[in-house]
């Protein structure tokens, strides 16, 4: 997840604006350097990650 992307999902959890997340990146959040916040929010029971490459179905 990009800078964009870490940032709306922290914003959506946080503001509890959904009840379940799931994001697709091809990098896993344990190898994407995310500060601890990150970490956190990715740790969520309510986010669920799937490495995927969205470029290439």
């Amino acid at each position: 997840c990009g800078f964009i992307g870490r940032n709306l999902v922290a914003y959506l959890i946080e503001n509890e604006l959904v009840s379940f997340l799931r994001v697709i990146d091809k990098v896993p959040p344990q190898t994407a350097w995310l500060n601890k916040k990150h970490q956190q929010i990715f740790e969520n029971p309510l986010v669920e990650f799937r490495s995927a490459n969205l470029i290439n179905p």
